[in-house]
């Protein structure tokens, strides 16, 4: 049976389960899956398209392949449900950004990245934009008392890469009335209707939305790309180093029959992998504890952010 079909049967009901706020599993076959023992992959999802999830039915699979175990796609739009579960072992492998995974460090010691998501340029990186419309461009510093649209505490272009861009220009951050609305579309489109004098969001998505008056009015240094990030808990060494082998290997934009092979994963995951390790979020690290906004022991991984 083509899969797609089973998606499309299942969708309606995930898009409920996704609205209410929790949880609901489906197979990389597409169909829900009523029985339990098999690792969990959680993506999390970071616009308001239904479609996101679908992205990651190919990467699913390809676990499967590599390991011989079933696997389950959990879709979480919560980076602390995200990381809450998987510190208490009901994650076994997820797709995070660089400082969710720094806080899962300093609360894990088993979580692991293993390969790090190359962007459509082929950069193992990319960069957070403050974003301003068209008609509402000033110098960084005049928005002071300005409405600031971020995405989630944990998010990496949220409050963190707002704070630092802020402060190159002499603005505390708590010197904007700043507010959380969850995904990077809706802070884009908060700035566009205006509701918002500026936000904060993965430059990549702060281009989508130029079209309609969005502009870039600062952009952060590079950090480190979305990371595969495995709990070593319930993987063993083999097997993750069966993943990291698998997911370098890919190479579509070199060759066609990988380029084919991942056209439809998420566009977040399918322009290649380079091997990753923690060493690779230091300078993140020093950076963050520069605007003291995680606990020492969480940027050491060494502690409980709790």
């Amino acid at each position: 049976m083509n899969p797609h079909h089973l998606i499309n049967r299942a969708f309606p009901c995930r898009a409920a389960v996704l609205a209410l706020g929790l949880s609901g599993f489906i197979g990389a076959s597409g169909a829900w899956a009523e029985t339990p023992r098999a690792l969990v992959f959680a993506p999390l999802l970071l616009e308001s398209h239904p479609d996101e999830i679908k992205g990651y039915l190919g990467p699913a699979e390809l676990i499967e392949n590599q390991l011989g175990r079933s696997v389950l796609i959990e879709g979480i739009d919560r980076y602390e449900t995200l990381l809450n579960r998987f510190r208490e072992g009901q994650i076994d492998i997820a797709v995070l950004g660089p400082l969710p995974y720094i806080a899962l460090r300093g609360q894990s010691a088993e979580a692991l990245p293993i390969v790090r998501f190359l962007e459509q340029d082929g950069r193992p990186s990319y960069s957070c934009a403050l974003i301003a419309f068209a008609d509402d461009v000033r110098p960084l510093g005049d928005y002071a008392g300005a409405r600031l649209a971020l995405t989630q505490p944990l998010s990496t272009c949220g409050y963190v890469s707002a704070a630092w861009l802020l402060k190159g220009a002499g603005l505390d951050i708590e010197q904007t009335a700043h507010e959380y609305l969850g995904r990077h579309d809706k802070v884009a489109t908060a700035v566009v209707t205006g509701d918002y004098a500026l936000g904060s969001v993965r430059e990549n998505v702060a281009h989508r939305f130029a079209s309609l008056g969005v502009r870039v009015i600062a952009r952060t240094e590079p950090v480190p790309g979305f990371a595969l990030v495995v709990n070593r808990a319930s993987l063993s060494d083999e097997e993750i180093a069966r993943l990291t082998e698998a997911f370098t290997r890919l190479a579509p934009r070199q060759r066609a029959e990988d380029a084919a092979a991942t056209a439809h994963w998420n566009t977040l995951i399918r322009h290649g992998a380079i091997a990753a390790q923690d060493a690779d979020y230091d300078a993140l690290r020093a950076k963050i504890a520069q605007i003291g906004w995680l606990p020492s022991s969480v940027l050491n991984g060494t502690g409980d952010s709790r």
